[in-house]
């Protein structure tokens, strides 16, 4: 934790810990981003990954604007990959209230799976 001081910081623990996810997040981007395509199905449907996803969305979708291009690859490979989590994104997205900000990648995740199109312009 070079560089930062821990008055300022607060409750270091919580600090670090939220420190770890973005380190974490920017690796699953790196995955997410590359050629990686028999690593993304397996996350995408592992229960355990899309379950931490689902607690952690509202941060995520927090960071989408932050963090664009780390968080942005990761949604559309998770919908690529798993329909119901694409459209349980998707959901979230148009309930949150702030799809404007989000619209871009709504569309990215609705255009990812072809054979879902046309539903998932039905969802919107």
């Amino acid at each position: 934790m070079l560089g930062y001081e821990l008055n300022k910081v607060g409750d270091y623990v919580d600090f670090i810990k939220q420190e770890q996810k973005k380190t974490a997040l920017e690796v699953l981007s790196i995955i997410c981003s590359g050629d990686f395509s028999t690593i993304l199905k397996v996350i995408a449907n592992q229960e355990q990954t899309i379950e931490k996803i689902k607690k952690s969305f509202n941060l995520l979708a927090s960071l989408v604007s932050i963090k664009k291009n780390l968080i942005e690859p990761t949604f559309i490979a998770i919908s690529t990959y798993n329909t119901e989590m694409g459209d349980w994104i998707i959901n979230k997205f148009l309930k949150s209230g702030n799809l404007y900000n989000h619209a871009s990648l709504v569309g990215e995740i609705v255009m990812c799976d072809k054979a879902e199109l046309s539903r998932r312009l039905k969802i919107l």
